[in-house]
């Protein structure tokens, strides 16, 4: 399947709240506000939790802190007229009439939530534009919205009915359903759990089975087939933690570990004439392909003597939906990997296939192809989490099936049970039945030898088989000969110890789902293999780990070596705390601690992105010496390597350009410039910008061309009439023979929106 959600802390949300029947005992109050009074607080609050998470985290997030208010505090502002402006705009673009179907009096409530979101989410320009065209008595169906706007609106607009909901119950002395886990905040933090279930108002759409039985794969595949890349174009499904550039680093020198261990020397086993052919499982958007192939270039000059072929790797991405594929085949960050031959990519099934076909090159990879001469290198970030998988308990030393059954709050969903639509108002319901341990639970006697040794070593326990990813390790091993480094990240357990205790089973939704993934079952499958496998040694937060078939533990010491010094003594897990810690706690970073963290990120241009403000405000001439303004061009070279064009509300081109102008670099910022233009959309605000710089370039009459253009987008613009104005005033001058010179008339003139 394609790479799923989130990592992180477990919130339990609030998917279909009115159909629980039997809650758990009620989760402990969230920490209070700091500032506690007013609605605006509260959403500083949840907004440090992600404003842009999914729907079901944010109402969860939302329920939990106005169950800690006091009555008082519970009042909701009236809306702005700009508020209501966007509010009405974006009831047209979503085409959702319900809120007016009710008559009431205006929800501002959604309005509050929207500004938070809008300004934390990277839409706040567009939002801007948005309600300035509005105010001038723009009709809301002119004005254009883009698909990420149009999905945050769709999960902002959810929040009424969560607080109603939620405040009844507080009427009647109760608690909200569930809470949100106060870990639960990062970029990657997981959605909320799919509710259980019972009582009225609910229709089965499938009678209790195994888990790995259950319709929840479908509807899996079913949303990633249907969104596609939208699923990160459009923020639905989180991504920073395993796409980030500081753990594509990581991992392509573990790589470089294995083919060092292959061919550094002579008696080396590797096959010189064949690649090591590199296969990422459900590469999703694409992005950690792209940084992994970057990474592994720049480490060119010490790729081992005497390689057969001027690379000694060959990167494929997979995925199941072909969508995907394409979406990478017209990419154009992957046009000159695609010319050098060290990408190629295939639609291939994780639980089905056990060959694929290379789509450029037209190899197959297959047990029998004669291809696959060197181990198999394989990548499955977030891919477990959402792949097949079953589920035990053991009470008592007695072993139990789990089993579950999948209602909705729809009725309507009964004919249509696998649509994508179906996960936001689907619930469920875990029962569990006796099995003798000794019953053949998978049909392959590798796959049961799992569930028999938890059978005989714990009393009490509750685990998950990952079915779907046992499956993948077997296709892929045979695929190779038996020999296979699997390079994986993911949320989940990693020690036996934490399988202790009775739980049901956990699905975080985030517009897909996922579950936990048993880290520790796939050990025990490994090992069984003749295999070993090395995992991070923390039990909190994202998990990596690398497992071996094939290689012997001697004959992999630069692996090892590589996987204990880049992730397991400070691996991407520790990276993602500390840079969401820095955004979230330090309320005024220096430049020097911005660089430094821009520099452990390896440029990461998410993390430029996220303390873009620190570094333009900081570094605008003349507050920066020389040599750091030096330094820093050489760290926008970085960034711009490790920028992956996905989403168009985060216009990393624009950013860069606009820290350009700050370092007096006109010529360089409006490359930038034209870049954000062509990746992200024309807008008034960068034109203006570029028009600025051609100014202080003396290009007169390009920089005029470039003020009319940002005045034909947004004919009320102030800052460009301005300076339109003032060049002319300047031609005019010049004309007439006044001397002057624009180093001397240098003003900041950058908009920042």
């Amino acid at each position: 399947g394609s790479g799923g959600g989130g990592g992180g802390g477990g919130g339990a949300g609030a998917v279909a709240l009115s159909a629980m029947a039997a809650p758990p005992p009620p989760p402990a109050a969230p920490a209070p506000l700091k500032r506690q009074g007013t609605w605006s607080s509260m959403m500083d609050e949840w907004r440090t939790k992600g404003a842009h998470e999914s729907a079901t985290e944010c109402n969860a997030f939302v329920l939990s802190l106005v169950a800690t208010l006091p009555p008082d505090a519970r009042a909701v502002p009236e809306p702005t007229a700009t508020g209501k402006a966007l509010y009405d705009w974006l009831t047209v673009k979503v085409k959702e009439n319900m809120f007016q179907r009710r008559k009431k009096k205006f929800p501002s409530c959604e309005v509050a939530v929207l500004a938070v979101a809008l300004k934390h989410s990277g839409l706040w320009r567009e939002a801007r534009a948005a309600s300035e065209a509005l105010a001038g008595g723009a009709a809301p169906a002119s004005v254009p919205a883009s698909p990420a706007m149009v999905v945050l609106w769709k999960r902002v607009r959810g929040v009424r009915e969560a607080i109603d909901m939620a405040m009844k119950k507080l009427a009647h002395g109760e608690m909200p359903d569930d809470g949100v886990d106060a870990d639960s905040g990062d970029e990657d933090g997981e959605g909320g759990a799919a509710g259980g279930a019972g009582g009225g108002g609910v229709t089965e759409l499938q009678a209790p089975t195994r888990l790995k039985d259950s319709l929840l794969w479908d509807l899996q595949r079913s949303f990633y087939d249907e969104v596609a890349i939208g699923a990160w174009s459009e923020a639905i499904v989180p991504n920073f933690v395993t796409t980030n550039a500081f753990l594509a680093s990581a991992y392509a020198k573990s790589i470089m570990g294995l083919i060092r261990d292959l061919f550094d020397s002579p008696s080396a086993p590797g096959d010189r004439a064949k690649p090591l052919y590199i296969v990422e499982v459900g590469a999703g958007h694409g992005k950690l392909g792209f940084l992994i192939c970057r990474e592994l270039l720049r480490m060119r000059e010490f790729f081992p003597a005497g390689h057969g072929l001027e690379f000694p790797f060959k990167y494929v991405m997979t995925d199941f939906t072909a969508h995907n594929v394409e979406f990478w085949m017209q990419h154009a960050s992957f046009a000159e990997l695609f010319e050098m031959g060290v990408l190629d990519c295939a639609v291939w099934d994780a639980e089905k296939e056990t060959s694929m076909t290379l789509l450029r090159s037209k190899e197959v990879l297959s047990a029998d192809s004669g291809l696959v001469t060197n181990p198999l290198v394989v990548i499955t970030n977030y891919i477990f989490d959402t792949l097949r998988t079953d589920a035990f308990r053991i009470v008592d030393g007695e072993l139990q099936e789990t089993r579950i059954a999948i209602d909705s709050s729809s009725a309507a969903d009964a004919e249509e049970p696998t649509a994508p639509s179906v996960i936001k108002r689907m619930s469920h319901r875990w029962s569990y039945e006796a099995v003798p341990a000794d019953a053949d639970f998978f049909g392959d006697e590798d796959f049961n030898y799992v569930v028999r040794s938890y059978a005989e070593r714990l009393e009490n326990a509750s685990f998950m088989v990952p079915v779907g990813g046992l499956s993948l390790i077997r296709s892929l091993s045979a695929m190779s000969g038996g020999r296979l480094l699997l390079l994986t990240g993911d949320k989940g357990y990693v020690r036996e110890a934490e399988l202790e205790g009775h739980r049901d089973p956990h699905i975080a939704v985030h517009g897909s789902f996922s579950v936990m993934v048993n880290f520790h079952a796939l050990r025990l499958y490994v090992e069984r293999l003749g295999g070993f496998a090395m995992t991070t040694p923390h039990l909190d937060g994202f998990k990596c780990a690398h497992f071996f078939l094939g290689l012997p533990r001697e004959a992999t010491m630069h692996t090892r070596w590589a996987f204990k010094n880049n992730i397991e003594e400070f691996g991407p897990e520790n990276f993602s705390t500390l840079q969401r810690c820095i955004k979230e706690e330090c309320t005024n970073p220096s430049l020097k601690h911005v660089l430094a963290l821009l520099r452990l990120s390896r440029h990461d241009s998410e993390v430029f992105y996220k303390f873009k403000q620190v570094l333009i405000d900081k570094t605008m001439y003349p507050y920066a010496a020389d040599n750091v303004q030096r330094d820093i061009r050489e760290d926008i070279a970085g960034v711009e390597e490790t920028y992956y064009p996905l989403q168009s509300s985060k216009d990393v081109c624009f950013e860069i350009g606009r820290l350009l102008m700050g370092l007096k670099d006109y010529r360089g910022a409006v490359g930038y410039f034209e870049r954000s233009n062509e990746l992200c959309g024309q807008h008034h605000v960068t034109y203006h910008n570029m028009g600025i710089c051609c100014y202080y370039l003396d290009e007169f009459e390009t920089a005029l061309k470039c003020f009319d253009a940002s005045l034909d987008l947004k004919p009320d613009y102030g800052e460009a009439a301005d300076w339109r104005k003032k060049l002319l005033a300047k031609t005019q001058s010049a004309s007439s023979g006044h001397a002057w010179n624009s180093e001397e008339d240098y003003e900041d003139g950058t908009d920042t929106e």
